[in-house]
């Protein structure tokens, strides 16, 4: 089993800038889409030791085969070592 403990999530917060808090809006406002994506290019780099990919497929859900083949869209953030530790995020269309 895999927990972070609040020193190492106030060490992560630290490396990037930012920390994240349950139940709180980020109240950050942009000027434009470029301060926007500008703001998010200074944070988009990933901690040492990890690396990410994405893919996309289809599939046909068994539940609903009527509805046909539908998108999904994968990603994996990864570590460059091996580990026991894992953990998912699984999100539904509403």
């Amino acid at each position: 089993r895999f927990t972070w403990s609040s020193k190492s999530l106030r060490r992560a917060a630290a490396e990037t800038g930012s920390e994240w808090m349950a139940g709180q809006q980020d109240g950050r406002e942009f000027a434009s889409e470029a301060e926007y994506l500008s703001a998010l290019e200074a944070q988009a780099a990933l901690p040492k030791g990890f690396r990410v990919g994405n893919s996309s497929l289809q599939f046909v859900p068994t539940e609903a085969q009527e509805m046909g083949k539908l998108p999904m869209k994968l990603t994996l953030i990864c570590l460059d070592e091996p580990s026991d530790a894992c953990a998912a995020v699984f999100t539904q269309n509403a």
